[in-house]
């Protein structure tokens, strides 16, 4: 499979889930580190002032079609 790459949210009690989605519908993987921290970093300066910073987030490689 090939290796790609989802960004994923912290939540309460430190846990994480991807919720980076297309059309809300599926979940989207990026193929590089470098698109996945581009979609962190658009987060971050589009939010509110303070409401997310990059601890909010990290990035899991995983497989393409499933984890």
């Amino acid at each position: 499979m090939d290796t790609v790459y989802e960004v994923q949210t912290r939540f309460i009690f430190d846990r994480w889930e991807n919720c980076w989605t297309i059309d809300d519908k599926e979940l989207e993987t990026f193929n590089s580190i470098e698109e996945a921290q581009a979609e962190i970093d658009d987060a971050i300066s589009t939010s509110p002032e303070g409401d997310a910073t990059q601890s909010d987030y990290r990035i899991v490689e995983t497989s393409k079609g499933g984890k």
